[in-house]
């Protein structure tokens, strides 16, 4: 394969664990806006000609129900953002493999040192003043 299309199937892994974020986050508040107004909706039409003596069993495992849901979202948006994002450092260690861009630090920083060792010093043209 040719680096442009790893580039081009490491920004499309991206773009997807951004918008599978995006999805979790706009799930959220959703869930959060139900758990405010729902309760309140169904007292008001669903309940409104019945005398309540107790609260419905409805509205005491709705937020149960809403953690529980959130949380098996977010375990599975974080466990495919994860996989993604290895699948996408494996990709640039593929495609940047020859250009030396999938150095470790560690590597880049003693070819550094033998870059700056090896590169020609210039001679400085001030010259020190003699006091007397």
């Amino acid at each position: 394969m040719h680096c442009s299309s790893y580039k081009s199937q490491i920004k499309s892994l991206r773009h997807q664990s951004l918008l599978a974020s995006l999805d979790f986050i706009g799930l959220t508040l959703f869930l959060i806006v139900l758990n405010i107004f729902l309760p309140n909706i169904l007292i008001r039409y669903v309940y409104a000609g019945q005398p309540l003596f107790e609260e419905p069993k409805f509205l005491t495992y709705l937020p149960f129900a809403t953690v529980v849901i959130l949380l098996l979202v977010f375990l599975k948006t974080w466990f495919g953002n994860v996989t993604r994002s290895l699948k996408a450092q494996s990709l640039e260690s593929e495609c940047c493999g020859d250009c030396g861009h999938g150095m470790s630090a560690d590597d880049q920083l003693s070819s550094l040192k033998k870059a700056i060792k090896s590169a020609p010093k210039k001679k400085s043209t001030r010259r020190s003043k003699k006091t007397k």
